[in-house]
Parts: structure tokens; C-alpha cells; sequence
């Protein structure tokens, strides 16, 4: 990216990044690679090591993905050292809000567990990276930012008629959280009704809901597409007449940014990050979480004006072009880095 940063936030001089480590493709490591893309040529050093996350030898040291520490045996950094700015892209350890797992007990104890760790970690940071301004709230001291995730460089793919049967993608990872079994229900009802359906499922779920992710399809037609790389996640999108993204919770919800760049359009569910997007860029519907006829009536409402809402989904892409441009990101993230450091010093 060519983009200069502003002149009243340079970016910093000894700028340390520190990824996510490698793994299956997900949204917070989709970012990772964008900004790591972005700022590495602008002088930034990267890395995967958490132990350089106090180390010094850096003015600022931005952690891409909070999680990857909270998952680590290391304690926090300690007072003093460099600035330190900490992305959020998880909802779940802030928000006790539950909702159906078969794992659930598991997925409590973890929760009870990695909690503190998590919100000691944001109360540490000098700034909290949020992408969706419903996050701002739940950060406890409030130290935030907003940083749109940048577009990415696909064009809208040319206005066709919806195929027969229509293809709906969902894509993500914990089919649980992500409501996947909200999808299943909810295509099984519009089957009922003699709409037939064909359902493509993009990304691996973690092994122990795999058995789960087939319970929850099941009698529908359906492709397990597994871990697909960028180039073949692009195909899938292509492919797809609507995206389906019922989550129960969700802190940006980059799935429905990536369908909107292609004109695709989206039905979600009205939490947080995917209410936000869609508002700006209103390229779908959005439906109450948890509700399997209310996602069928929006999937229904999409297909029977399918031209209007490719229509809508194209133009809602070129917003988001507008407005979440690398360079629009670059000049947030230079503004965000030299607030860190005005806060350290404070």
C-alpha cells in the first residue's frame, strides 16, 4: 500500500506487530495478514513471538489478535516498556450471553477460566482496537478505537439470475456460536414449504462438532467445503446466490464484508458487528439471532427480489470501498498508535 500516513500521526518509528500464529483461516488472522501486508513495508517489524510483547526495543507493540495470548501460559506484560495496543475480535469473553451448544458446560468452565486473563490483558493495553463501535462499550476502561478492516482488492461479480436450487454459503468456524444449526432449521423450514435448497459450508469447525455440523444440516443438500484458501473462499463467494450468517454473537462479522465486495447479498443477525455493517452498507437484512423462521423469512424475502438486492448488495460494496479503504485504515491505526503512546506518557 502506497498510502502516506498523516502528518499529525506518523506512524511510529519502531513499530512491533505481533501476528497470530499459523492456522486455519479465520477473520482475526485475515486482518493480520492485510496489516501486516500494509505496515511491514512502512518499517514495521513482525513477528509470532508473544515473549516480545514487553520486550523492549519498540516504541509501540500492536497485538493482532488478543486471544492468541490469552490461549498462552505467559503473564502479563509488566508495567512501563513500550505502548501497547491490543485488537479485539472476539465478543464472547465480555458478554455471559448464552446460547446453544452442545459443548456448553465445556465452553462455560473455559469461559470462567480465561476470563480473567482476558480482560486483565485489555485493562493493561494503553488501547483496545475494536472494529465495530457496538465494541466500544464492553472494553472496560474504555480506551478504544475504531479501525475498519481493510476492503480487499475483488471486484463485484456481474448480475446474473438466482440458480436452481438457490446456493446459500455459510462461512466460519464453531458452527455452534456462528448458528449453524439456526440455518439448518431454518432451510428445513423453507423446504417444508417446497423451496429446495442448497447449502455450501465454508471453513473446518473444531473436530468434536463435526458430528454436530451433519446433525444440524441434515436432510438438506449440502457441501462440506472445509479450510478453503483465499482464492478458494473467492470461488465459493462467487458461486453463492446469498450469504447466511446467523450468529449469536459476533464482534465485526467479516464474512458479510467479503460477500458485499461481491455483490453478494447477506442475511445476518442483528448483533453487534453484522447490525452495524449492514446498516452501513445495507446490502441484506438482518433477523433476530436464535430465530429459524424469522432467517427463513429473510432468506425467502431475498430470493424473491433477488435482482433488487444484488442490486443493493453491489452498491453496498462500493461504501464499504469508500469507506473501509487501506488507506482509510492506515490513517486510523496512525491516529490509534500515537494515542497509545500519548496514554502511556500520561
Amino acid at each position: 500500500m502506497s498510502a502516506t500516513p498523516p502528518e499529525d500521526a506518523p506512524l511510529p518509528h519502531r513499530l512491533r506487530l505481533i501476528a497470530p500464529p499459523a492456522g486455519p483461516q479465520t477473520g482475526s488472522r485475515t486482518y493480520a495478514r492485510a496489516l501486516v501486508a500494509h505496515l511491514a513495508p512502512e518499517g514495521a517489524t513482525v513477528t509470532e513471538d508473544l515473549g516480545l510483547l514487553a520486550a523492549p526495543g519498540a516504541a509501540v507493540v500492536h497485538l493482532l489478535d488478543a486471544k492468541s495470548w490469552v490461549r498462552s501460559e505467559r503473564p502479563l506484560p509488566p508495567p512501563g516498556g513500550p505502548a501497547l495496543v491490543v485488537d479485539l475480535h472476539d465478543a464472547y469473553w465480555l458478554d455471559a450471553r448464552p446460547y446453544p451448544a452442545p459443548d456448553r458446560l465445556l465452553r462455560r468452565r473455559r469461559w470462567r477460566r480465561d476470563r480473567p486473563r482476558f480482560l486483565g490483558l485489555l485493562l493493561r493495553a494503553d488501547l483496545v482496537i475494536v472494529h465495530a463501535r457496538a465494541m466500544t462499550a464492553a472494553v472496560p476502561h474504555r480506551r478504544t478505537a475504531v479501525v475498519p478492516i481493510p476492503v480487499e482488492a475483488v471486484s463485484s461479480r456481474e448480475p446474473r439470475p438466482v440458480s436452481t436450487p438457490p446456493r446459500v454459503l455459510f462461512a466460519g468456524r464453531d458452527g455452534a456460536r456462528k448458528g449453524l444449526a439456526v440455518l439448518g432449521a431454518a432451510l428445513r423450514h423453507l423446504e417444508a414449504g417446497g423451496r429446495r435448497m442448497d447449502l455450501r459450508i465454508a471453513g473446518g469447525d473444531f473436530p468434536h462438532l463435526r458430528p454436530w455440523t451433519r446433525w444440524w444440516t441434515r436432510g438438506l443438500r449440502r457441501r462440506f467445503l472445509g479450510d478453503l484458501s483465499p482464492a478458494a473462499l473467492d470461488v465459493a463467494y462467487g458461486e453463492a446466490d446469498l450469504v447466511a450468517a446467523p450468529s449469536y454473537t459476533e464482534a465485526f462479522g467479516l464474512v458479510i464484508q467479503e460477500a458485499l465486495l461481491r455483490g453478494v447479498p447477506v442475511v445476518a443477525s442483528a448483533v453487534e458487528g453484522p447490525e452495524e455493517i449492514l446498516s452501513e452498507a445495507p446490502g441484506g437484512l438482518t433477523v433476530p439471532s436464535g430465530d429459524p423462521k424469522g432467517l427463513a423469512a429473510g432468506i425467502a424475502s431475498i430470493l424473491e427480489d433477488y435482482p433488487e438486492w444484488t442490486r443493493r448488495a453491489r452498491a453496498a460494496g462500493d461504501t464499504l470501498r469508500a469507506t473501509r479503504s487501506p488507506e482509510r485504515t492506515l490513517t486510523a491505526l496512525t491516529r490509534a498508535y500515537a494515542r497509545a503512546q500519548r496514554e502511556r506518557n500520561a
